[in-house]
């Protein structure tokens, strides 16, 4: 049902969207709190857990993959690069150059997911995976689907 009226009084709906949206930051907190002994941030971890599932994508793929910016995807695979833990083929446009993770992005990868692990289980032993995992992909369709419409008109 499309909004287009008035504010309500009272905003429940608002507020699951404010929980969602600490779930997310929480989510990332864990995350970055178990790759503190890693030498991997959280961005770049998620760009190595694309690579290590999809070696061979171009930057673009990797970017629209984990939702950042190309130009945020620059910096980072730079990053990486400069490493060690990530090569790139050779392509007069970077962009369109192929990436893969090299045995040490590799390494480095499987300590961070060990510590991720090490963090989530916990949390994760606590929860309906599979009613939590439903919720969230049934939700996550939604909020594409909107973004993806065209935007109302005034």
């Amino acid at each position: 049902m499309a909004y287009g009226g008035a504010v309500p009084a009272d905003l429940p709906d608002l507020g699951l969207l404010f929980d969602l949206a600490m779930a997310d930051a929480r989510s990332g907190a864990l995350i970055r709190s178990a790759l503190r002994g890693v030498d991997l941030t959280a961005s770049e971890y998620a760009v190595t857990s694309v690579l290590a599932d999809s070696d061979g994508l171009t930057p673009s793929m990797v970017a629209a993959r984990i939702g950042l910016p190309r130009s945020t995807m620059t910096t980072l695979i730079a990053g990486l690069e400069r490493r060690g833990l990530l090569a790139r083929s050779s392509a007069a446009d970077r962009r369109s150059a192929h990436l893969w993770l090299t045995a040490a992005g590799r390494v480095v990868h499987d300590q961070a997911v060990a510590a991720v692990i090490a963090r989530w289980w916990p949390v994760r032993d606590r929860l309906d995976l599979a009613e939590t995992r439903r919720l969230v992909r049934r939700f996550v369709t939604e909020v594409d689907r909107e973004l993806e419409a065209e935007p109302p008109t005034d």
